[in-house]
């Protein structure tokens, strides 16, 4: 935990006794590593529900507490404080939550729930990126007796009411749930009567606490409960805010916490609300952005005066902690040897600190510690104190004593009584003219000159000419070229309702194929928005991914689903095809060969590469129709062979699908180029593509990056609409990306940006990969307006920084790298730093040996003829599919010609007595039978019982199996949930940070360059722009491929673009020093500023393996 050395339950007891508190919070029970100490030190007391010391410590602590501070009778509530930093309403949202259970199972509860949502291991409160109300829902379900508190609620940065990103409302943030909330925590810089200005808060009870990041902090505000020290008298007190019960609080002067005032810190100017009144919230000494206050905020939201009183009203005190009185008596700091000796004389002799403050006769102090002393606790009682107001994050002054009011002589103290004590507030100081100068630099002016609008009355959508005239074309081939931000997915939406609304067309005759299942389900909704239909999407109008089309089309040709091996599958049948052919070292080599000639359209028997290639290729098919399953690939190449073998098929698909829409045209590759004119008939009357040349990035798996100009070749009749504006990238970042990719040819056109200035991008230089990464998390931690108090508070005075006129949420944030393993590196380091984040397009969790088990056990259920799945279904359950059983059993299958499970069936049936050695396979087909009835559930339970049957609740690996049962919940039906599974793309795998688990939660996306295509976000980090990773030289690659493939990282940002690049880098096993990426050198330097962070030196890293 970020505290005191001394946070231990023993040193709380010891603190709590020495203040007079009889109730303590915990603190922090969402970190693993303080609840086992908890359970070490405390017992659990069911009567109250409260926790006690043990007996023995606790003994030996009293022991050594000064006089009355022995009696003490403490107990402990389990408590934690959690941040919230995410996007509601169209602004980023940082509050505080303190939580308060009655038993630590509903700590466990809650914490297994928070874990999936974010990392609650780090030190410190854990910061979620979860919407509060959602937080509130999943308290109430660990425990419907938790007690929910919204933290110092008018706290500038982290709170409900905060100026800087909380509301004006608390139904706003809490939303249904806003009921199950009955007490508020008012903070440090307010106090009841500022609270009473707002009647919202008259149903709330006001209550006040302290962090105590060491025990000495502990009580500087406090609560006054009269009634059963239990956890249910303790919510009873809070829910009714009976004055019998919920007697008040006691308080810091409010003036004298860290953001009574408005002001601005680095400057040190401190300003009243009425000062800050006529500023529009610039400091009047550098121009930069001044912090709203607490009491400015209360007044903005106020709907009384001042002075007005609420209804509910409690009483409260305001205190001086007593070691600050002694230390203003003393000349001294508030932990020198004087003030320690002074303060433990007064609490034995006397008691607890609360007590010599608020009730000790103060002749009995004066004997104790001089009249000094004891006319400073007169003082504290009555408020007559002196307060310079605390802004900006630094705590304001309270002073008792006036310069001359006191002296020290012969070792006692003495005030001099001839004086009149008066309270006094800050003189105010004068203010110059408002100022903003040159050390605060500006982005520069946003303004948007777009091209005209026309309304589409059909479908009411504005469209610009280009995208009109694209969504409205006549039929006949129609290309459109689309790049970043142009509206892609807009038009072909629009294009397809239109064609239902305008032409009259049958939505059933409308096919729409892309390449993930997620750019499918939002094209989707996209077409049933416009169509005015429901949240299931487009009705009657088919929109797939090319390889989910053809899945289903083979099953319908073919009157079964074909078994689809993934690639993790496809390498082992490979693996197996291979033995005694080439070395299994060449396995993944071979694989890419075999894939890159599949997508040229080529069989074995067409194959012109290298002979050891064709012969491979030539037994990995046999196996692979030996054990009737296909790969992605063979999708294609099935599909096409059905459609050309029976005329009669493909005049039947032609009949139904009229009307062809491929998104991402520039990705296809020959064999789904051949596809698609197959499809489209010789006319392609009703064909439309769109897509960017600029965006061809997979040249490697086999596409081609001039099919647009293929698709003129073979349609000479084909007409071509350019889009050209881009509605995305800022003017800066659209100029630079147009530089990088050139005017190489009539299609490589960058869009016009219709937003204007921008901010310039920024380029991190760091000494090494560790640098860089805390450099991004820093610079991301600044753009959500910081994750902790103190990071809140902005730059120190004289940093070049443009200010932030709104705070960005983690979602709105991007990482982009090259390659998944550089991702997780930089992963290490929001880890570290407890920001949420989930990695897209790195190592998909599918490839886990016990996800993979525990899907074939699913595939296995939906189909018992998978021979594949079979064999590892039966290594999920313990068995082994080599040992002698059931390798006979794999011999006589096939002499049989019986699928495996079949021949394991009726070689059971017919044993009579069962054999010893046939005991574990009638176990499986035992347990195997039992998951079949229990499949009409749906696929999550069904998954759960079948963990609960082969995988130990506390063993490895639970973390990949949880993110399959999460993808499982989304789905009713087995058969869906399997077939989506079996058509993931790259940019569908996502996998939740380390420190993120589900996905509802917002998170830092952290994501490669081929997974980001099509995604935008506020904020982009390009990492590792440097020479060897951008381009990529490690392995073969196409310099132009990989251009573009930095052009998509660039244009993926709408505000804020930063490249970042580390001088050392740790590559196979070396250090290895690099430059810059030489193609930043065709970015225009004025359009590029350098960004120094003032990163720490390269120390030794651990070493990643890129490849």
């Amino acid at each position: 935990m970020a505290t005191s050395k001394h946070s231990d339950p023993e040193h709380i007891f010891r603190a709590a006794a020495a203040k007079g508190i009889d109730l303590v919070g915990t603190g922090d029970f969402t970190h693993p590593g303080w609840r086992r100490e908890l359970l070490e030190n405390l017992d659990f007391e069911p009567a109250t529900s409260l926790w006690r010391l043990k007996p023995e410590l606790e003994e030996r602590v009293r022991r050594s507490l000064p006089g009355e501070s022995r009696r003490a009778d403490i107990r402990f509530v389990l408590s934690g404080e959690i941040s919230s930093i995410y996007k509601k309403d169209g602004r980023a949202r940082k509050v505080h939550n303190v939580i308060l259970l009655p038993d630590m199972e509903s700590v466990e509860r809650l914490c297994a729930a928070l874990e999936k949502i974010g990392n609650i291991r780090s030190d410190g409160r854990p910061i979620l990126g979860l919407d509060c109300r959602d937080l509130l829902e999943m308290t109430l379900e660990a425990s419907p007796r938790a007690c929910f508190i919204p933290a110092h609620i008018w706290t500038p940065h982290f709170s409900v009411f905060g100026s800087k990103s909380g509301f004006d409302r608390i139904e706003d943030c809490y939303g249904d749930l806003t009921g199950e909330i009955y007490a508020v925590e008012t903070g440090l810089s307010s106090d009841p009567p500022m609270n009473w200005r707002v009647s919202a808060l008259d149903r709330f009870t006001l209550v006040s606490n302290s962090d105590a990041h060491s025990p000495d902090k502990l009580a500087r505000e406090a609560n006054l409960i009269q009634g059963e020290l239990s956890y249910a008298g303790l919510i009873e007190s809070l829910k009714s805010g009976n004055a019998e019960q919920f007697r008040g609080t006691i308080e810091f002067y409010p003036e004298e916490g860290k953001y009574h005032y408005d002001g601005h810190r680095a400057c040190k100017v401190r300003l009243t609300p009425e000062q800050s009144a006529g500023l529009e919230g610039r400091c009047p000494a550098c121009g930069g952005r001044i912090t709203e206050g607490v009491l400015n905020r209360v007044a903005e939201l106020a709907d009384r005066p001042d002075g007005s009183r609420s209804p509910r009203a409690r009483g409260f005190e305001r205190l001086i902690p007593l070691a600050e009185v002694l230390a203003e008596c003393h000349d001294s700091g508030p932990a020198t040897r004087a003030v320690e000796q002074d303060r433990e004389r007064l609490l034995k002799e006397l008691g607890p600190e609360l007590y010599v403050l608020r009730e000790a006769p103060l002749d009995r102090i004066s004997r104790c510690s001089g009249s000094l002393v004891a006319e400073a606790v007169r003082r504290n009682r009555s408020g007559e104190v002196r307060i310079d107001p605390g802004y900006d994050g630094e705590y304001g002054t309270v002073r008792i004593f006036e310069p001359g009011e006191k002296s020290l002589s012969g070792g006692q103290m003495f005030f001099f009584e001839d004086l009149e004590p008066e309270r006094k507030s800050a003189p105010e100081m004068e203010l110059p003219a408002p100022v903003v100068p040159e050390a605060v630099e500006k982005p520069e002016a946003v303004s948007f000159a777009g091209p005209e609008h026309f309304r589409l009355e059909e479908l009411g959508l504005e469209l610009n000419e280009r995208q009109l005239e694209a969504v409205t074309a006549p039929s006949g081939p129609l290309a459109v070229l689309a790049g970043p931000g142009t509206g892609k997915t807009r038009c072909l939406a629009a294009r397809a309702a239109w064609l239902v609304k305008a032409r009259g067309v049958s939505p059933e005759s409308i096919l729409a194929v892309t390449f993930t299942n997620r750019a499918a389900r939002e094209m989707s909704l996209r077409i049933a928005g416009l169509l005015e239909a429901g949240p299931e999407g487009a009705p009657g109008v088919k929109v797939c991914t090319f390889h989910g089309f053809c899945l289903e089309l083979l099953g319908t040709l073919r009157g079964e689903t074909p078994v689809l091996a993934d690639e993790a599958d496809s390498l082992n049948i490979l693996r197996e095809a291979l033995a005694g052919i080439e070395p299994l070292s060449r396995v993944r080599e071979i694989y890419e060969a075999i894939g890159r000639a599949k997508a040229q359209g080529a069989s074995p028997e067409d194959f012109r590469g290298a002979e050891d290639i064709r012969r491979a290729y030539s037994a990995y098919r046999d196996l692979c129709r030996k054990l009737k399953v296909l790969d992605f690939d063979d999708l294609i190449l099935e599909s096409l062979a059905e459609l050309r073998r029976d005329p009669a098929n493909l005049t039947a698909v032609r009949r139904r699908f009229g009307f062809l829409l491929a998104d991402e045209f520039q990705d296809i590759s020959p064999a789904q180029y051949a596809l698609v004119r197959c499809l489209a008939d010789e006319t392609a009357g009703g064909l439309f593509v769109i897509g960017d040349p600029n965006q061809s990035i997979y040249g490697f798996r086999g596409a081609d990056g001039r099919v647009f100009e293929n698709l003129r070749r073979d349609y000479p009749e084909l007409r071509q609409i350019r889009l050209e504006f881009g509605y995305r990238c800022p003017e800066i970042i659209s100029s630079a990306a147009g530089a990088l990719i050139g005017q190489s040819s009539p299609l490589s056109q960058a869009p016009r940006a219709v937003v204007r200035g921008g901010v310039k991008i920024r380029l991190i230089r760091a000494p090494g990969e560790t640098a860089e990464a805390i450099a991004v998390v820093r610079e991301i931690g600044r753009l959500v307006g910081g994750t902790e108090m103190l990071a809140a508070h902005g730059e120190p005075r004289g940093a070049k920084r443009e200010e932030l006129t709104d705070y960005y949420s983690f979602a709105d944030c991007a990482v982009i790298a090259r390659t998944g393993a550089l991702l997780e590196g930089l992963e290490q380091a929001f880890v570290t730093a407890g920001i949420p984040c989930r990695l897209r397009g790195a190592k998909s969790f599918l490839r886990d040996p016990l996800v993979r088990g525990a899907v074939a056990w699913l595939r296995l259920l939906a189909d018992p003829t998978d021979d594949l799945r079979f064999l590892e279904a039966l290594r999920f359950a313990g068995l082994d599919p080599k040992d002698r059983y059931f390798g006979a059993l794999r011999q006589s299958a096939a002499s049989s010609g019986h699928a495996l499970l079949a021949e394991l069936q009726r070689v059971l049936s017919r044993e009579i007595p069962q054999k010893k050695a046939s005991a574990p396979a009638a176990t499986f087909l035992l347990d195997l039978d039992r998951f079949r009835r229990l499949g009409r559930s749906g696929p999550a339970p069904l998954l759960e019982k079948l963990l609960e049957r082969f995988v130990p609740a506390a063993g490895s690996g639970r973390e990949a199996l949880d993110l399959l049962l999460t993808q499982a919940g989304q789905f009713d039906s087995l058969p869906e949930f399997l077939s989506r599974l079996a058509v993931r793309a790259e940019g569908d795998i996502e996998r939740p940070g380390r420190n993120t688990r589900e996905r509802r939660a917002e998170a830092v996306t952290l994501l490669t360059m081929h997974a980001a295509k099509g995604l935008e976000f506020k904020a982009v980090f390009v990492c590792g722009v440097e020479e060897g990773l951008i381009p990529f030289t490690y392995r073969k690659t196409d310099p132009e491929e990989e251009r573009r493939l930095l052009f998509v990282a660039l244009t993926r940002a709408s505000e804020r673009l930063y490249l970042t690049s580390a001088a050392a880098r740790a590559v196979r096993g070396k250090t290895v020093r690099a430059d810059w990426s030489p193609l930043l050198a065709d970015l225009p330097s004025a359009l590029l500023e350098m960004l120094d962070l003032n990163l720490p030196a390269r120390p030794p890293e651990r070493q990643l393996e890129l490849l």
